[in-house]
């Protein structure tokens, strides 16, 4: 640190991989196979996922993110009109 990114913009300070390893953690990862297993017992499924974002998003007025879950069990994501990668 500091880091200037490709988009210009500076970051001075971030503890990213302590928080990282908090987001693990609390997650239980450890655990989430018991879970899993658990889940497909009952005829679910169940994901485990993690994401990081750092650049800035949703800037643009009226921008906006929609999950829908379906009761079939998809799931849809609708991200507004800025490309994020």
């Amino acid at each position: 640190m500091p880091f200037r990114s490709a988009m210009d913009i500076v970051y001075d300070s971030g503890a990213f991989a302590d928080n990282l390893a908090n987001a693990v953690a609390k997650a239980d990862q450890r655990g989430f196979a018991a879970r899993r297993d658990a889940a497909a017992a009952r005829g679910k499924r169940l994901g485990l996922g993690l994401a990081n974002y750092i650049e800035i998003t949703g800037w643009v007025p009226g921008d906006t993110t929609r999950i829908r879950f379906d009761p079939s069990g998809t799931v849809t994501v609708i991200v507004g009109s800025v490309s994020n990668g």
